[in-house]
């Protein structure tokens, strides 16, 4: 899918429509793909002119305009320094995010979120020891301040995966040692953040699976426990069944021989992943392409009308195609 090697410094960018648009699609319509460079990235020039695909230039005064400030100044607005940070994998914490080289067995894969107002504030979250172990404050001011926490993405050959946490009680205090949560993982990427209400939300694969499936959202009230978890896509969905081509049992068989050596070193016996009625069939082979809906990024839309609200979540199907799942904010 490179030629070579993955970009690292431009963004592909993509219209969203609204409702207060200069434009005449519908809210929530997609629009125009781009690159937010002025000029296509030679090595991308051909693919992107038999896409369609137009550098920054081309595009309208209005998109020009809002993205101009942003695409000039990359050093204010980003979220975090690379060289400094270890990780392209940004999060936007207010006076920095953690800094971690990502020891073993760290992944560069992680989420940030805030603890919700007025809840306890310890020094790390999510594992009924440390709740136990939890010195509680004294001072109500440190108790409502923000409590910033950072899960990260873990791998260990032929265990269940677990994430791992970092949480710092205050922007200006430091950052907690990192430690193992008991929220399993299927070594693939995490999202998290806060709905309206303060709530936190968590999308990942959350069960070990010989692929990533199914892809769950999990709530948290107070965003130290996670007790209402729901699938928002999986493999076993007739939509996923109808859209993909099929490949061969023998294929198939090789794909999840890389897929366990990717995750757990499992071997597979069940035969109806091979069969027709599994929706997650692979159209190409590759390194590092695990099968199953995975890699999410999601946001909660509550200022939009229409179809445009609800809680949004956009994954990647065998790391072949992108899909977008709308979820009513009734959870």
């Amino acid at each position: 899918l490179y030629p070579g090697y993955q970009y690292q410094n431009v963004l592909l960018l993509r219209e969203v429509y609204l409702n207060n648009s200069n434009h005449q699609e519908e809210e929530g319509q997609l629009g125009q793909i781009f690159w937010a460079s002025n000029e296509i990235p030679q090595e991308y020039y051909n693919a992107s002119i038999k896409n369609n695909i137009v550098g920054f230039k081309d595009m309208d005064n209005e998109t020009q305009s809002i993205l101009e400030p942003f695409l000039n100044n990359p050093e204010k607005v980003s979220p975090c320094d690379p060289s400094q940070e270890f990780t392209t994998k940004c999060e936007w914490c207010e006076n920095g995010c953690q800094i971690t080289d990502y020891p073993a067995p760290l992944e560069n894969e992680r989420c940030h979120y805030i603890v919700p107002r007025n809840k306890s504030s310890i020094s790390s979250v999510l594992n009924d020891k440390d709740e136990e172990e939890a010195v509680e404050e004294d001072d109500e001011s440190e108790i409502d301040s923000q409590v910033d926490v950072i899960l990260y993405r873990s791998r260990i050959a032929g265990e269940v995966n677990h994430l791992y946490t970092g949480t710092r009680n205050g922007t200006s205090s430091d950052w907690s040692n990192i430690t193992e949560t008991n929220i399993a993982d299927d070594v693939s990427n995490i999202n998290a953040g806060n709905l309206p209400d303060g709530r936190v939300y968590l999308v990942s694969n959350a069960m070990v699976n010989v692929v990533r499936d199914p892809l769950y959202v999990s709530i948290s009230e107070d965003g130290y426990k996670f007790d209402s978890t729901y699938v928002v896509a999986s493999c076993e969905m007739d939509v996923f069944k109808s859209s993909r081509s099929k490949i061969s049992p023998s294929s198939r068989e090789e794909e999840e021989k890389e897929d366990d050596d990717e995750h757990m070193g499992n071997t597979n016996d069940d035969e109806s992943l091979q069969g027709e009625r599994w929706g997650c069939a692979k159209r190409y082979s590759g390194g590092s392409k695990q099968g199953g809906v995975q890699y999410p990024q999601a946001i909660a839309m509550t200022e939009a009308s229409g179809e445009a609200a609800g809680f949004w979540v956009i994954f990647s199907l065998n790391k072949e195609d992108i899909w977008i799942a709308k979820v009513p904010l009734t959870f």
